[in-house]
């Protein structure tokens, strides 16, 4: 999502500040013709950017047109779109996680071979883009012409690493003092956290003290870290968001977060302690065809889950 006010936490607005801090990416500028490809409906990839390779000789039921009798429309940005993505796709290893402005396509990794944002090629990019309702947004915000100073389109290609999403963390900063962390992803327990939350509580504190505070240009803010080693150095930032309800509070509440202005030292780190407390992974919500998640849906009066449930409980009673 993208803040109403000025627009400090689009990529390119602070990644020359913290190039030192984060993982090496490349910045490529997008043309309306892009954006408008973007909008379009359908995954369709131009004929002269390939496909994915796991679909490069399946021609149904991939949502891909390969058919040379087909009328194929020609875009005027491929020859040099290609051309920047293949370069920046050779200096960065030949492995990227792709984004826009703000958003990354962490909700259309299910459309890949690999399940994950890894991409290889330029159509593995455009495969998580098209399929992404997160880009949407940032597609929508970038078209819009209300504002006398438009932000530029940007496509953000970032070096891959496998990470231990256990080692992410995310962090909230409530003018310039920081006043909570939590574990990003708790759809699992993760008993290093559980051992030693004191030492990931200093390490993480010492990264704000030193890299952060008084370098991003504004007191409220949150960031994401991930911890690669024990050292301070070992603490790598991974993007900025708006402090604000746009941004997932983990697990804290906005309401918590606003209200206070600092929080004592033992209450600062929160993290899921038990097998008992992880919770449900959001984003298998949108694995789901629109029209079975859609609440309109419905099937003899009841929302689809519903009726499926209550066919389930029949079928057990009959063979009881």
């Amino acid at each position: 999502m993208v803040p109403d006010t000025k627009d400090i936490f689009s990529f390119s607005s602070w990644y020359g500040d913290f190039t030192n801090v984060t993982f090496e990416s490349r910045i490529i500028e997008l043309s309306e013709d892009f954006l408008n490809y973007l909008n379009q409906d359908g995954i369709f990839i131009p004929p002269e950017l390939g496909q994915p390779a796991e679909n490069a000789n399946e021609n149904e039921g991939n949502g891909f047109s390969s058919d040379e009798d087909d009328e194929v429309e020609r875009y005027e940005w491929v020859p040099e779109f290609r051309l920047a993505m293949n370069t920046a796709l050779a200096e960065l290893g030949g492995q990227v996680i792709p984004k826009l402005n703000w958003s990354a396509p962490k909700d259309a990794s299910w459309i890949l071979p690999n399940r994950q944002c890894k991409c290889t090629s330029v159509a593995d990019v455009l495969m998580l883009l098209k399929a992404s309702t997160f880009i949407a947004f940032d597609v929508v915000k970038l078209s819009q012409k209300t504002s006398a100073i438009r932000t530029k389109p940007e496509l953000v290609l970032r070096k891959w690493f496998d990470i231990n999403p256990g080692w992410e963390f995310r962090c909230f900063v409530k003018g310039n003092s920081l006043i909570g962390i939590t574990q990003r992803y708790c759809t699992t327990y993760y008993p290093h956290i559980a051992q030693d939350p004191e030492r990931l509580k200093i390490q993480i504190k010492e990264f704000f003290a030193r890299k952060i505070c008084g370098r991003f240009p504004a007191g409220d803010f949150v960031f994401d870290v991930v911890i690669q080693n024990s050292a301070t150095s070992g603490v790598v930032l991974v993007d900025f968001n708006p402090f604000d309800r746009i941004t997932d509070a983990i697990l804290f509440t906005w309401d918590e977060l606003l209200s206070v202005d600092s929080v004592a030292d033992d209450e600062l780190l929160r993290f899921v302690n038990s097998y008992l407390s992880i919770q449900p992974d959001e984003m298998r919500q949108y694995q789901i065809p629109a029209d079975i998640s859609d609440s309109r849906f419905t099937t003899h009066g009841q929302d689809l889950f519903g009726y499926l449930d209550n066919e389930i409980v029949k079928q057990t009673d009959s063979k009881n």
